[in-house]
C-alpha cells in the first residue's frame, strides 16, 4: 500500500511538473539569421544654397535587431543661386537605429545617421554628415512607406518606400 502510494504521488508529481513547464511558442522562437539584405525606392528634397529634387534607390543590409545600414544613390535636378539649373546627384551610408524593429505598433519611428556625397554638373561635390528623423508606416502589402526629415548638406525631406521583411522585422 505505500508503494501504490508512492507510485501514485511520483506520477501526479511527474504531470505537475510537465503542465508547469513552459513550452515554446513562435514569438519566443530564436532567429537562426538575421532578414535579407531588400531594396529601398526613395524620392528627397534638400533645401540649402540650392535647392535639389532627387529619385533614388538603395540596398539595406540589416546588422541585427535594432540597426540598419542602407546605402542609397539619387539622381535628379538641382536649381536657385547664381548657376543654372543642372543635374544632381548623390550616393549616402545610412545607419538606421529602429525603435521598434519588431513592428509592435502601427507606427514605427526611427534615428538615421551617416554620411553622403552630394555632386551637381555645375559644381565640385562634397562630402556632407546625415542625420535625419524616420517614421515607418504601417505595411501595405509587401511595401513600408516611411517619411523623413532632418539634415544632409541642407534641410532634407524624403519619402521612401521600403520592400518588407518577410520575418515581420522592419
Amino acid at each position: 500500500m505505500i508503494r501504490e502510494g508512492a507510485i501514485a504521488l511520483a506520477r501526479r508529481t511527474a504531470v505537475g511538473t510537465a503542465l508547469a513547464l513552459p513550452a515554446a511558442v513562435s514569438a519566443q522562437v530564436v532567429r537562426d539569421t538575421a532578414p535579407a539584405p531588400r531594396i529601398e525606392w526613395r524620392a528627397d528634397a534638400t533645401v540649402a544654397r540650392r535647392t535639389a529634387a532627387e529619385v533614388g534607390a538603395g540596398l539595406i543590409v540589416p546588422v541585427g535587431v535594432y540597426l540598419r545600414v542602407a546605402a542609397d544613390l539619387a539622381g535628379g535636378v538641382i536649381a536657385g543661386g547664381a548657376r543654372a539649373p543642372g543635374g544632381s546627384g548623390r550616393v549616402d551610408l545610412v545607419g538606421r537605429f529602429l525603435l521598434d524593429p519588431l513592428d509592435e505598433h502601427r507606427w514605427g519611428p526611427y534615428l538615421a545617421g551617416g554620411a553622403g556625397y552630394r555632386a551637381a554638373a555645375d559644381a565640385r561635390g562634397r562630402v556632407v554628415l546625415v542625420a535625419l528623423l524616420g517614421l515607418e508606416g504601417p505595411r501595405a502589402g509587401r511595401i513600408v512607406p516611411a517619411v523623413e526629415a532632418g539634415f544632409a548638406g541642407g534641410l532634407s525631406v524624403g519619402v521612401v518606400l521600403r520592400r518588407a521583411e518577410v520575418t515581420g522585422w522592419r
